[in-house]
This record gives structure tokens, C-alpha cells and sequence, in this order.
């Protein structure tokens, strides 16, 4: 169980490298591959989905090699979808990964909520009412 303080809601195996796990009002969308034009759109695929019946979005992309452009957008676009329905996404990421090197390149560290680890992005509670 990923979130110890829920009971699990259900995963669904992992497609193309993305897995999908629900628990209470939270959702978890792994991505293992890295978030490039091949991958971002699975990885919407996937996520979208959730944002249906959660108020909190986790992705965790540890990992994930590296995201490019398209992974990029994809982020933006499920941050922007979620926050219009007043929601939140979470990134976990590795410290010193080249995912957060990519997000600090372009200055996306402080547009996302970022945590190193999964617990604490579970966590804390929404931010968003």
C-alpha cells in the first residue's frame, strides 16, 4: 500500500512503463520510463483518468531517466487541468536526478510542489480547498 494511512482503493498494472495506483482522495501515477515524446503521452493517458475522482495527484517520476519537452507539457498541462478544478499535482523526484536539473533549467522547480520522497508527498495534507 502506498499510503499507509488510506486503505487502497486498487493499482492497475503498469502499461508502457506507466503504473496507476488510487487511494482515498489521492492518486499515484508512476512513470519508469522517461517522460519524452514517446512517453509523455502515455503517461497523460494514464494519468488523466485519476483526476476525476482525486483532489491530489501524485506523480512520481524517481524513476524516470529524464523528461523532455513533451514531458514537460504534459506536466503543465496536468497541473493546469487540475488546479482549474481546484486539485494539486506532486512531483516526487530524486535529488540531484536529471529530471530535477531539467525542471531547475527552466525554472519549473517552484511551479510544481517537489518532494524527494513518497512519504512525504503523501503526507502533507492539500493545499488547495
Amino acid at each position: 500500500m502506498w499510503l499507509k494511512t488510506e486503505t487502497s482503493a486498487g493499482s492497475e498494472p503498469a502499461v508502457r512503463g506507466i503504473h496507476v495506483e488510487r487511494t482515498g482522495t489521492r492518486a499515484l501515477v508512476c512513470a519508469t520510463e522517461p517522460l519524452d515524446l514517446a512517453g509523455a503521452g502515455h503517461f497523460l493517458e494514464r494519468a488523466r483518468p485519476l483526476i476525476r475522482n482525486c483532489e491530489v495527484l501524485i506523480a512520481d517520476l524517481r524513476e524516470a531517466e529524464f523528461v523532455d519537452s513533451a514531458g514537460i507539457r504534459a506536466l503543465l498541462t496536468l497541473a493546469e487541468t487540475l488546479e482549474a478544478d481546484r486539485k494539486e499535482l506532486r512531483l516526487v523526484i530524486r535529488p540531484e536526478s536529471r529530471v530535477e536539473h531539467t525542471l531547475s533549467l527552466l525554472q519549473l522547480l517552484e511551479r510544481f510542489q517537489c518532494f524527494p520522497t513518497l512519504e512525504l508527498a503523501c503526507g502533507k495534507e492539500p493545499a488547495i480547498a
